[in-house]
This record gives structure tokens, C-alpha cells and sequence, in this order.
């Protein structure tokens, strides 16, 4: 008999016995605005950008905008270049090059200025002496970002010397947990007001504020669970650029998008090119701002987009083997805060790397690479919420060459010789996290009839995701149904994946085929997990994705008395 771990009903599913209570304490916001948030959430020098790029725009002032390589500062440039296109204004569009320029406002950019006004959007906040060297030539310069400041180990907060700050995390709002996209989304909203003429633009904008969202993980709470409630509205729809809609074709979405479409499928595909190509970012950039007729030069690009994504994939996973090597070998299993360098990554792979092995072991991690530079190690850290890499970073500051990020994600370079001296500090600051007995957790007990009644409850609340988590199921029975040529379909390379057919409804446990023909595929079981709609092209089904599964006891007792009776004929 396999070991199992053990069930527990969480304690939220212990006190509500409704979805509806449950996703509120999870949320802990009124089920009232979870539905109706009729509010307009107000950000801090909002109205003082948006004013001195009016003011600039007036004067006919150069104008360029400096965005980041990953998903969330392509959507914002994006948003941008559906702005400045719709108001008839001339910009330059900068995505930096994630190898040659790195991250943010590199001084190059500012360099090849004269004067004018630069913008930067998901970055910036840390460019110090970018900023400074602007404004010494006269350059307007407007911050809008959602990253921390730089802080010594001190907990000193230093800023740039930019005309005006937008980034709420520093100059505070209603709301503090933007992306670069949602940030990008509400100042352009600002600029265009009400006037109708704007009405599909703002629109598509909402789309890619929507997916730039999703793509950074922010929590799906407040302004933000609006701003993606109306772009997937739209992205559904089909109103956004030609670009994206061919991108989103090309996956065989249907007309009903969702938080994971775009976590799993679109953003992966708009960050892979910058990951493996230099130049990659900007002929993303040019992909899916582009809103002219379909042509062949666009249905090209999308189609190496998608080429270079599976490149990702299989970078990837020899990546994370490597890791895996470099941990079992040096023993690291059970460092505080693991610390990789995987000197055959690709600098752009590094950060998925740590994502993955950060999830395994649920403890930040970072995986370094050789740099360009000499002597320089560049690197990117992934962190479960409850470490905050950045506070630890911050109070290590001495041993780093250059770092920025936030409390779950990190991009850094240190000087070669300084690596072990950086793995050793880390574990002395990490804080200690809450023991858990490592049981599979769910909210609330249903019976299988109750699912369909089930998932249109859960439909009232989406999205989910970081800040609102989907409820999770115990579904006590749940019976297989022979279906084409059998009850189940194993997927993936290896057939570690299982789809099970049920009645009205299937279920798909990732990496748990072993675990299933372990028990001699048993054709009724409890399952733990959460319920959604698949969606592919015009196919729908409801479907749980099961986290765990145990044969029902009846089931196991009758399949033993079979082969006891078997044994007595025998």
C-alpha cells in the first residue's frame, strides 16, 4: 500500500459552508465587492504624470518610453504604443535587451538623448544614476513602476530624481499592488478620458493591462481583479491587436480566456524570445502591438513566438535536471536559502530555473550564470511570499554588484569571488516559517452531482489567483466511465500525466499516473482539487484537476476479496 499523506478540511471550510463565505475569508474582502466593485481607486501622482505629458506632448518634445524584457513591461509598452498612436504623437518605444543592456533604464538610453521626455514603466524606481544624469541635461523624466526603492542594510530608502514618481509602493494610493501594465493602463485611461472616439482602444489596452497582470503575479485583489475581470472580458471577445489575436489563435483558445490561458500558454510565449535572443524583446514588442491588416509578415512572427517557445521548454527542463544535480551533489537539500550556479543556463532561463526549484523545495532561490562581463555573475531569484527575498537582499547589499526586484522575485549580479561569501549570509537572515504537517488541505466537501451547481457559484468570483485562491474540493466519490478505449488517457512524454473520465465531468492528475496504476487503476476514488471549465476552441467541459486521490476503501475491499476467491479456486 502506498504511503498517504493525510486530508484535512482547512479551517475557513471549518466555519463557512458556502463557496461564496469561503472565498471572501480567503480574500478577506465583502462577498458585496467581490462582485460589485463599483470603485475607482485613486493613484498618487497620477493626475501630476499624466499633466507634465500633456504639458511635453504641448511643446512637441521628444518623447521615449523605456519598458522591461519579461511579459508585464511588454504589455506596457504596448498599452503605450496603443496611446501615443491613438493621440497622434511620435515615441520611441525601448525594450532593453535582457543580455547586452540588462534590466531597466540602461544610461545608454539616456545618452542618446538631447532632451525631451523619458518615461519609464516597470522600472526605474532603482536607476539612480540613469535618472541622474537625465535630469543634469535637462531631460523631463516620469517614474512609473511597482517595484521596491533601493534600501541600504540599513533600511535607508534612496530615490530617483525624477520629476514625478508614480509607483505605489512609494508614493502610496489606494491601492498599492499594481504591475507595470496596470500602472501603464490607468495613466493612459487618464490621458484619453471619456471621449468615444477612444472606446475600442481603451478596450484593447485593458487586454494587455489584463495579461501583463496575470503575468506578474501581483495579487488579483481590488483595482487589479477589475482591471483583469474587463480585459479578459475583451481578450474573449477578440478585441485587441492583430498581433495578440494571432498569438492567442495560435494556442486554440476559445472564447472564454482565463487567469491560466494566460499564465501557462500566452505570457510563457511573449517572454521566451527575450529569454533565448538579444534582440528577441523588441520583435516581440513589434508582434503584438501590431494592429494593421493579417499579412504574412505578422503571421510569421507569431509563428517564431511559438517556435521559440517550445525552445524554452526544452532549455528548461535540462535546466532544472542540472539544478536538481547541483543540489543532490553539494548537499543543498536542506539550505535555508539555495544559491545554483548553473554555468551551462541561458541568462534568460535562470529565472524559470529558480521558479521551479523555489516551488519544489518552497524556499527563495537563485540561480547565477556567467555574464557577459568579466568576473560578473548575473542571476535570478524566485521566493515564496513568506520569505521576502528582497528584505533579505537588502540586508546583504555589501556582498552585491547590482540588484532590484520585490519580495517574491529578484534579478542580480555579484562578483564571481563573492558567491560563497553571498550563499553563507543568506541562510543567517532567512525567518522561520510556520511548521506545517504537510497534509493536503481542502475547503470544502461536495458530492459529484453538485459540481456543474458548483462551478457557476465559482464563476461569480473569478479570477483567482495570487490574493484569491480557488476554493479547493474533496469530492468523496467520484466513479469512472468507460470512455473510446478506456475509463482513462495517459498524457505528457513520460505518461506521467492521467485524464479520468467521470460521468458529466473529467479529471486531470498531473504527475500521478504512477500513482494510479499503483493501485491497479481503481475505477472509483476520493479526490482532492479545484473545478474549472476547459476550453478548446469551441469544445468545453467542466473539469477538476485533481492534487491528490485515494481508491474508495469499498473499492480496494472488493478487489481483494476478487483475488482471495481467485486464489481458493485456484
Amino acid at each position: 500500500m502506498l504511503e498517504e499523506k493525510e486530508w484535512k478540511q482547512t479551517e475557513v471550510g471549518r466555519k463557512y459552508q458556502k463557496i461564496s463565505d469561503v472565498v471572501s475569508a480567503n480574500t478577506k474582502r465583502p462577498v458585496k465587492q467581490l462582485l460589485y466593485d463599483d470603485k475607482t481607486y485613486f493613484i498618487n501622482n497620477i493626475k501630476e504624470a499624466t499633466d507634465l505629458f500633456r504639458r511635453e506632448v504641448m511643446k512637441g518634445s521628444y518623447v521615449k518610453i523605456v519598458g522591461d524584457y519579461d511579459a508585464d513591461g511588454e504589455c506596457s509598452l504596448s498599452i503605450f504604443g496603443l496611446l501615443v498612436n491613438a493621440i497622434g504623437v511620435h515615441a520611441d518605444l525601448i525594450v532593453p535587451r535582457r543580455f547586452s543592456d540588462g534590466y531597466g533604464l540602461n544610461e545608454r538610453f539616456v545618452d542618446e538623448m538631447k532632451s525631451g521626455l523619458l518615461i519609464t514603466v516597470d522600472n526605474g524606481i532603482a536607476a539612480i544614476d540613469a535618472i541622474k544624469k537625465a535630469r543634469n541635461k535637462g531631460i523631463a523624466v516620469i517614474i512609473l513602476d511597482h517595484h521596491q526603492p533601493t534600501t541600504n542594510k540599513f533600511g535607508e530608502v534612496t530615490l530617483p530624481d525624477a520629476n514625478v514618481i508614480v509607483d505605489p509602493h512609494v508614493t502610496g494610493g489606494d491601492f498599492k499592488d499594481y504591475c507595470g501594465a496596470g500602472l501603464a493602463y490607468r495613466f493612459a485611461e487618464a490621458i484619453l478620458g471619456n471621449d468615444p472616439k477612444y472606446k475600442t482602444i481603451k478596450k484593447k489596452m485593458a487586454g494587455f493591462a489584463a495579461i501583463g497582470t496575470i503575468a506578474d503575479a501581483v495579487n488579483l485583489l481590488d483595482d487589479n481583479r477589475k482591471i483583469v475581470k474587463e480585459g479578459l472580458k475583451y481578450l474573449s471577445e477578440g478585441i485587441t491587436t492583430t498581433g495578440m489575436k494571432l498569438l492567442i489563435e495560435s494556442f486554440n483558445l476559445s472564447d472564454r480566456i482565463v487567469p491560466s490561458d494566460i499564465g501557462y500558454k500566452i505570457a510563457p510565449a511573449i517572454n521566451a524570445y527575450g529569454r533565448l535572443d538579444d534582440k528577441g524583446s523588441r520583435k516581440v514588442l513589434k508582434t503584438i502591438v501590431y494592429d494593421g491588416p493579417f499579412n504574412e509578415f505578422i503571421k510569421n512572427n507569431v509563428q517564431r513566438l511559438m517556435d521559440m517557445n517550445e525552445r524554452r521548454k526544452f532549455e528548461t527542463e535540462k535546466g532544472i535536471l542540472r539544478c536538481n544535480d547541483i543540489i543532490s551533489q553539494n548537499k543543498m537539500m536542506n539550505d535555508k536559502f539555495i544559491i545554483i550556479y548553473d554555468e551551462s543556463c541561458p541568462e534568460g532561463i535562470a529565472g524559470i530555473e529558480a521558479g521551479r526549484i523555489a516551488e519544489k523545495y518552497d524556499r527563495p532561490v537563485i540561480v547565477f550564470t556567467k555574464s557577459r562581463v568579466e568576473n560578473i555573475l548575473k542571476g535570478s531569484g524566485r521566493s515564496p511570499e513568506w520569505a521576502n527575498m528582497k528584505t533579505i537582499l537588502d540586508k546583504n547589499s555589501d556582498l552585491i554588484y547590482k540588484y532590484g526586484g520585490h519580495p517574491t522575485a529578484c534579478g542580480i549580479s555579484i562578483e564571481t569571488k563573492n558567491l560563497e561569501a553571498l550563499r553563507d549570509a543568506l541562510q543567517l537572515y532567512m525567518p522561520d516559517k510556520e511548521v506545517s504537517d504537510d497534509a493536503f488541505l481542502y475547503d470544502l466537501e461536495i458530492n459529484e452531482e453538485d459540481i456543474q451547481k458548483a462551478l457557476a457559484e465559482l464563476d461569480k468570483f473569478a479570477p483567482y489567483g495570487n490574493g484569491n485562491p480557488e476554493p479547493i474540493f474533496m469530492v468523496n466519490s467520484f466513479k469512472l466511465y468507460p470512455r473510446n478505449d478506456g475509463f482513462i488517457q495517459l498524457m505528457g512524454n513520460s505518461k506521467q500525466h492521467i485524464r479520468m473520465f467521470g460521468k458529466k465531468t473529467n479529471a486531470v492528475a498531473f504527475d500521478l499516473a504512477s500513482k494510479y496504476m499503483a493501485y491497479d487503476e481503481p475505477k472509483r476514488i476520493s479526490l482532492i482539487g479545484t473545478i474549472s471549465m476547459n476550453c478548446f476552441k469551441e469544445y468545453k467541459s467542466i473539469q477538476l484537476e485533481v492534487l491528490d486521490f485515494k481508491p474508495k476503501t469499498e473499492y480496494i475491499q472488493s478487489k481483494l476479496a476478487a483475488r482471495l476467491a481467485a486464489r481458493a479456486n485456484r
